[in-house]
């Protein structure tokens, strides 16, 4: 899918076609995302046995609220400025992709602002990061996002 998506910027040779691009590149990357999210969020895991004789025999461990919490923010921090940097782009070249792009920009803002907060003093600093990526991309690179208007 991914190798798809890749092609389709010289698939139509204009800006539409890098508009459908990013858009599904994009589209990829938020579902590595919310599989790695949904991985992040299981509170027990699958543990196989040490020893040889018991690798046949896994047993389950509880994950506590901090790995939880520590697991998701890792998995934003390393895959998330891929889908804003995609859905961003795509918003720039082009609005046919913008109520499916934009909602979910600012979902994804919403809801990683609400995990940093949980997160104390990492937390801060990468929610500083966080917050300046989604500045310049709303500042600089969508800048007709501001003109969409709102449904009811």
């Amino acid at each position: 899918m991914y190798d798809e998506a890749a092609s389709l910027g010289g698939a139509s040779g204009g800006a539409g076609g890098e508009e459908k691009a990013h858009f599904w590149l994009g589209h990829f990357h938020d579902g590595v995302l919310r599989k790695a999210l949904q991985s992040a969020a299981r509170a027990e895991v699958v543990v196989p046995g040490g020893q040889a004789a018991q690798r046949s025999c896994p047993s389950k461990r509880v994950v506590s609220s901090s790995e939880r919490q520590k697991k998701a923010l890792d998995a934003y921090k390393k895959l998330l400025p891929a889908v804003l940097r995609h859905y961003g782009q795509a918003l720039r070249r082009g609005s046919k992709y913008a109520p499916q792009a934009l909602p979910r920009l600012l979902t994804l803002w919403l809801d990683s602002a609400d995990l940093l907060s949980k997160c104390g003093q990492e937390g801060e600093r990468e929610g500083n990061k966080l917050h300046e990526a989604m500045e310049t991309l709303v500042n600089k690179t969508v800048p007709a996002a501001l003109d969409l208007p709102t449904p009811p």
